[in-house]
Parts: structure tokens; sequence; C-alpha cells
């Protein structure tokens, strides 16, 4: 997912990551092709990124500006990978430098500033942990700061980042970006797994996190449906928009194709289960056949999702058991 690609339209921000491990050329070859400072013409005035300063023997791992000011995370000389600490160093349109260290290890994406949480991001996304991570980073600042973007003064202000990012996935959900939605949802669930704050969302029982997404695509559906729902998700152990008894979703679902196509044709993508037996039956016919017979292109065939769509048949294989007989 590219920073402008989902979600950051208008958001004034450049991105820039660079890892030795995954570098495609050697960094001085690379170097070589561009000047050492590289500079950026941003609304408030140009300024320098500074990404290619190692004057002190500092690995540059990300850089990123906005409208008055240039952030820059550097990897330290002695890094210690179990021990995280980056050097970041702020830049004000005048050029005045500040300098803090920042211990990943110890950042709250729930409750920390932009300079801690880009640090973070960068750290996460080069280790490997979770790639997308500054790319979600970049993207949930429109949530955080508004199209508009930051400023300098906004560096240090405490912002939910874990709020941001979900803020952003349900808008991709909403306008019907399936593919943004799940970029966004990895990062979640990585923050999700990483912050203790969060637990408690992780205690909710698996029949919660199936009534939640009925309720998305069943508004007006019977009780019985509902039933047959809840007890199809229980035996396949996931539900038919792909969430699995933790809450986080799998893969892209046959249902939730047919929500985002209906709900961009007729404005209402919370009524795909109709209000009878028969529409409800009709609608998991409908996804299971298109399950069974994927139109051509691309298809994420790795292991994870080709068991996520075996359980996604075995849910409507069920469904469709407990529907039969029941008052239509």
């Amino acid at each position: 997912m590219s920073v402008n690609g989902i979600g950051a339209m208008g958001y004034p921000m450049a991105a820039y990551q660079n890892r030795r491990a995954n570098s495609i050329m050697a960094e001085g070859a690379f170097a070589g092709r561009m000047e050492q400072v590289q500079k950026s013409q941003m609304a408030g005035g140009e300024f320098a990124l500074h990404y290619f300063d190692h004057d002190e023997g500092d690995h540059a791992v990300g850089a990123s500006c906005g409208t008055d000011y240039s952030v820059t995370v550097y990897e330290p000389k002695d890094f210690d990978p179990a021990n995280p600490v980056y050097k970041v160093k702020i830049r004000d349109k005048d050029g005045n430098e500040t300098e803090r260290l920042v211990d990943v290890s110890k950042v709250d994406p729930g409750n920390c500033d932009y300079i801690d949480m880009y640090a973070y991001a960068c750290h996460v996304s080069g280790n490997g942990e979770c790639p997308d991570a500054l790319s979600s980073f970049m993207g949930a600042g429109s949530a955080a700061y508004g199209l508009s973007g930051n400023t300098y003064q906004d560096l240090t202000k405490t912002v939910n980042w874990m709020g941001a990012v979900e803020e952003m996935m349900q808008m991709q959900y909403d306008a019907g970006n399936l593919q943004g939605y799940l970029d966004y949802k990895k990062f979640f669930d990585f923050l999700t797994d990483e912050n203790p704050a969060k637990a408690v969302q992780k205690e909710m029982d698996a029949a919660d996190y199936w009534e939640r997404e009925f309720d998305r695509i069943g508004v007006n559906a019977p009780p019985s449906v509902k039933k047959a729902w809840l007890e199809a998700a229980e035996a396949a152990g996931t539900d038919g928009l792909g969430t699995s008894r933790n809450g986080m979703l799998s893969h892209i679902s046959q249902l939730m194709v047919q929500r985002v196509l209906k709900g961009g044709y007729s404005g209402n993508s919370a009524d795909i289960l109709g209000s009878s037996v028969q529409s409800a039956v009709n609608a998991a016919k409908e996804a299971l056949y298109a399950l069974e017979h994927p139109i051509g292109g691309y298809q994420d065939n790795s292991p994870e999702v080709v068991e996520a769509r075996k359980r996604e048949k075995l849910f409507y294989q069920e469904f469709l058991n407990r529907l039969k007989g029941t008052e239509i």
C-alpha cells in the first residue's frame, strides 16, 4: 500500500525508508545518484530532508516532511536489536534542530506523539514484524490530523494511533476498498497484539464478534437466520465475513464482496441477507458459488488464505444446512 494510494490524498508528507539488508542497490551507488541533501518544496517553503547524513556513523531508516518540519529517524552505529533505541532529529522550517532518543520497546501506540510513533513504525516495518506499518502509519495521519496534515507544533502532541489506524481501516471498508481495509487491518491487528491496553478486546467471546458482523449485513434478517449464522460460525471457526474466533479478519470473503457491491449500487450494504430465510439462503448460495467458481485473475493462494477459504466454504455449508426447514 503506498502512502498516497489509500486514504492519504492531500496529506502533505513525503516518506522514505531504506534498509541495508533489503536495499535494491548498494547504499553508496544509490547515494551517488542523488544529491547529498534532498530538497522538498512544500507549502511552507523549501527545506532539507537530510536523509543521507551519516557524519556520526548513524544510518537513516526513515525521513518525512510536512509543511514546516522534517523528521529523520536514524539507526545508531551501535544499534542493538535487543535494545532498539533510535535517534530522531527534528528540524523546523528555519533549520533549528532538536534530537530525541526513542526506545521503541517502550512506545505505546495508543498514547504517544508523532515522533515516537514514526520511529516505532520505521522499526517494525524494517525488521519485518509488520512490513506495511510505515505506510499505514502515514495514511493514518489523515485521521489524526485531517487532510491538511500536521505541523511542527503537532509533532509532540499525544495521539491515539491505534484509534487513527482503526478509523482509516473502517473508512476503507465503508468505501468498498477491501484491499485497503485489509492493509490497515494488518497493522491494527499487529498493534492490538502488541499493546496490553487492548487485551480486554481480545477477551470478547467469539459469538460476540460474529454477532457484531452479522449485524453489519443482516439488519433485517429474522432471528432464525441469526441463530443459524452463529451456529455455523461456531462449527466452521469463522463467519461469512471471514471473522475468526479472535475477531480478526482472515481474508476477503464472498459475502464481504456482496456487501461492497450492494452498498455501492444501492447504498444499503447492511441488508445483504434480506428480511427472510429464503433471501438469506439465496445470499449464501450465491457466495458459495462464487467461492467455488472464482473469476480469472490474481488470487492469493498463500497457505493461510487457502485454509481460510476452506473454513469459509464450511461456514456456508453449515449455514445452509441450518436454514433447511426453517420457517421462511
